[in-house]
């Protein structure tokens, strides 16, 4: 039961159905809030914070995400910490925010990595690769022109469809 109601938005974001995500998330969240289940509410509040900043909402986005990796903090979540951080940038990008992008795109790329966590070492590759791209640094990119590719090739499965897209976009 859990595990639909915190998939479940994330479901309703990525097909572009955030009113919907954002009123399942909210309610999810509340749920997860009292679950003393890590996991629930670690995906719960992060798949509001997508639904939130999708819709334009971002200072409630921003309070989702900062809830979620203070609670993922706290206990050690480190996996879905990576996860959430890198959920966390693309507002950022949306609003030309491109510093902070970068701050949370590198964390959340060596929280995954110290988590062994490979899908959020990809995004936020690819995050820092268009951050680069849109400040028109791209020198800085070179060594993520091949580190990047390389990890989506060997990280089949999970978003290998976004990535290969995403990855397209930066070339």
């Amino acid at each position: 039961r859990t595990f639909a109601h915190a998939m479940q938005p994330l479901s309703l974001y990525l097909t572009s159905r955030t009113t919907e995500g954002i009123a399942l998330g909210l309610q999810a969240a509340e749920m997860a809030r009292t679950s003393h289940d890590t996991s629930f509410t670690m995906n719960s509040l992060s798949h509001l914070g997508l639904n939130l900043g999708s819709a334009g909402r971002y200072a409630e986005a921003a309070k989702a995400f900062d809830e979620v990796r203070r609670f993922g903090h706290k206990y050690g979540v480190l996996p879905l910490l990576a996860r959430a951080t890198s959920m966390s940038v693309g507002f950022h990008l949306n609003l030309f925010d491109f510093s902070e992008a970068e701050s949370l795109a590198l964390e959340a790329r060596d929280l995954g990595r110290s988590a062994g966590f490979a899908p959020s070492v990809v995004s936020a590759g690819i995050d820092l690769l268009l951050i680069f791209a849109r400040r028109r640094t791209l020198s800085t990119a070179t060594p993520l022109l091949e580190e990047t590719p390389a990890a989506v090739a060997t990280t089949p499965g999970w978003h290998e469809w976004l990535w290969r897209l995403r990855m397209c976009q930066v070339r």
